[in-house]
């Protein structure tokens, strides 16, 4: 849980928001400590589809939006486009990079 940001902060990312629903967010501050990056990462609860916490919406607050094994759950994506949309409109110069597994024969 949080291994995209936990990554980007190991490398020397200043700043990394680790998102996530409301329970999961303790597990995301063991992992970032866990590894080391706890001083530079937020756990940060983020349900898709849902109004962007307002820190988010600061002009230019993200440079790079990470995702993995986050598309899943094809009757999640409209919410998580929402989203992804709300962010970059927040955030016109940031880059969205995703990354995605085909699971149980799915061919979409």
């Amino acid at each position: 849980c949080g291994a995209c940001g936990i990554l980007a902060a190991r490398c020397g990312a200043s700043s990394v928001q680790l998102t996530d629903l409301a329970p999961l967010l303790p597990l995301l501050r063991r992992n970032a400590a866990a590894n080391g990056v706890a001083d530079c990462c937020s756990a940060v609860e983020l349900e898709w589809g849902c109004p962007l916490p307002p820190f988010l919406l600061e002009p230019s607050s993200l440079d790079i939006i990470l995702g993995a094994d986050i598309t899943a759950f094809v009757q999640s994506l409209p919410q998580l486009t929402t989203t992804l949309r709300q962010l970059c409109a927040a955030s016109p110069g940031a880059t969205v990079l995703l990354s995605h597994t085909r699971r149980g024969g799915d061919e979409r």
